[in-house]
C-alpha cells in the first residue's frame, strides 16, 4: 500500500458493510499519528514510514450519501471517487479499498458483539512493516529510559543502549537473550536501527544552545526596551551608561599566518602553540569614556605580577587560574567602576544618588547576592545582555575586543 495512499487518501466505505444497513457512507482520511500530533492533517515530506509504524484512521463529521459499494462493488467506488475528486492524484487500488472496508466492519462487528451501540469514530490502530525484534513492551521502556537519559544531559551511545536493553530484557524475560538460548542478540545494528526509527542522530556536545532567530529578535527587542525605560525613568545620562566585558589576552598574541616563500613545506612561527592567557575587564560608556583597565594573572601569590608598570588607575591583580570570579569582580566595583561614577557625577554636577546603568553578560561571578547588593546599594540599576546572545547584543564584543587583540598581534 503506497505511502500517499496510506496518508492521505480519502475513500468511501459503507457505514455499517453489508447492503441490509445502507445509512450512507463516511470521509475517512487515513493519517499517520506523527502528524496528528503536530495537527496536520497531510504530510510536509514523502520520508518512508518507519517500519513497524501504526497507522491511525480518523472519520470526519459529514457523511456522504451513497451505496456504491454495496451494489456496484469497490471497482465502481473507485471510479466515482476518482470523478468526484479530479484534483486529488491518489492512485487508490481495490486491495486497499477492500482493506479499508474489512477493517471497518470487523471493528463494528467487535462493538456489536460487547453491546456498544455508538458510531464508529476512529479505526483501530494497525502496524506496518516488520514485527519488531525487541517487542512492543521493551522497546517502549527503552525508548523512555533513553529520553529520560537525555533530558538529564546523559550521554547516549550504541554501548549505553546496548546495556539498557539487556538489562531491560533481563528484567522482563531473561530466556529471550542468546546468552540464555533465546532468539535476540544485542548489538550494534539492534541499537542503530532502534535510534534510527527513534530519529536521534549523532551530535557534538555543545556549551549553549543556539538561538533561533524568532527567539533572537524578540530578545533583542526586549534587551534594547528595557535599556530605553531605564534611561527614560531615571533620566540616566549617557556618560552613566557602562557596559564591561572580560576578554582573554595572550602571553604572546602571535597571528597564526605570515609571509613565507612561495613552495616552502613547514612554516614555524614563534610562540604559536604558548596557550597562556590574562583576562583583562574592558569597559566603556555611551558617551565614549573608556575606564581604566583590569588585568587577572594566573597565580596563588603576589609573585606571579609582573614587575612592569602599569598606566594610573587600572588594576592589576590575580586568581588561581586567570579567570574572574566574585571577589574580582567586587575589586573591579570598588576600584575601578564606582570612583569612575563619582568623578562623572561631579563633572555633570549630578547628586551623588543619580542612578546609573551597568550593561554586562550572565557570567555566574557578578550575579551573586553579594555583588548585586553591592550596586544595587551605589544606585546601579542593571540590564544583562540575553544568555546566548554575547556574541550578537554584547556592545564591547561587537566593537572593541577584537580592535584590542588585532592591536595586540600587529605588536609582535
Amino acid at each position: 500500500m503506497g505511502e500517499h495512499q496510506c496518508l492521505q487518501c480519502i475513500c468511501w466505505i459503507q457505514h455499517l458493510g453489508t447492503p441490509s444497513h445502507r445509512q450512507g457512507f463516511r470521509k475517512v482520511k487515513w493519517i499517520h499519528p506523527k502528524y496528528l500530533a503536530a495537527g496536520l492533517s497531510t504530510p510536509q515530506s514523502t520520508s518512508r514510514l518507519d517500519t513497524h509504524t501504526p497507522l491511525t484512521g480518523r472519520i470526519e463529521l459529514d457523511t456522504l450519501p451513497g451505496t456504491l459499494v454495496a451494489e456496484n462493488g469497490i471497482a465502481s467506488a473507485i471510479r466515482d471517487f476518482k470523478t468526484k475528486e479530479e484534483e486529488s492524484q491518489i492512485n487508490l487500488k481495490k486491495s486497499t479499498v477492500r482493506g479499508w472496508k474489512k477493517l471497518y466492519c470487523d471493528t463494528l462487528s467487535s462493538k456489536s458483539r460487547t453491546g456498544d451501540d455508538k458510531p464508529v469514530k476512529e479505526l483501530p490502530a494497525q502496524s506496518v512493516g516488520r514485527p519488531l525484534l525487541l517487542g512492543h513492551d521493551v522497546e517502549e521502556k527503552t525508548r523512555r529510559v533513553i529520553h529520560h537519559i537525555r533530558e538529564a544531559g546523559g550521554v547516549i551511545n550504541n554501548s549505553v543502549v546496548i546495556g539498557n536493553i539487556t538489562g531491560i530484557l533481563r528484567d522482563t524475560d531473561s530466556s529471550l537473550l542468546l546468552e540464555n538460548g533465546g532468539p535476540i542478540h544485542v548489538d550494534k545494528p539492534v541499537t542503530r536501527r532502534l535510534l534510527s526509527r527513534m530519529q536521534f542522530v549523532k551530535r557534538r556536545g555543545t556549551t549553549k544552545a543556539k538561538v533561533t532567530l524568532t527567539e533572537f529578535q524578540s530578545l533583542q527587542e526586549q534587551f534594547l526596551d528595557d535599556i530605553r525605560s531605564v534611561v527614560m525613568l531615571e533620566s540616566i545620562p549617557a556618560k552613566l551608561i557602562i557596559n564591561w566585558d572580560h576578554t582573554g589576552l595572550n602571553y604572546v598574541p602571535a597571528s597564526s599566518w605570515t609571509l613565507e616563500a612561495k613552495g616552502s613545506q613547514k612554516v614555524p612561527i614563534a610562540a604559536i602553540d604558548d596557550k597562556r592567557q590574562i583576562t583583562a575587564v574592558l569597559a566603556c560608556s555611551l558617551a565614549g569614556d573608556f575606564l581604566p583597565r583590569q588585568i587577572i594573572y594566573g597565580g596563588k601569590t603576589p609573585g606571579c605580577l609582573p614587575k612592569a608598570s602599569f598606566p594610573p588607575g587600572w588594576h592589576v591583580t590575580y586568581t588561581d587560574n586567570h579567570l574572574a570570579n566574585e571577589e574580582s569582580m567586587m575589586d573591579y566595583v570598588w576600584c575601578i567602576f564606582l570612583p569612575f561614577l563619582k568623578a562623572a557625577k561631579k563633572e555633570l554636577k549630578l547628586l551623588h544618588n543619580q542612578p546609573a546603568l551597568a550593561l554586562f553578560d550572565n557570567f555566574r561571578g557578578q550575579l551573586t547576592g553579594q555583588f548585586l547588593d553591592l550596586l544595587a546599594a551605589n544606585n546601579v540599576i542593571i540590564v544583562q545582555v540575553p544568555p546566548n546572545c554575547t556574541g550578537l547584543l554584547q556592545p564591547l564584543d561587537l566593537s572593541v575586543n577584537k580592535a584590542i587583540k588585532d592591536s595586540l598581534k600587529s605588536k609582535f
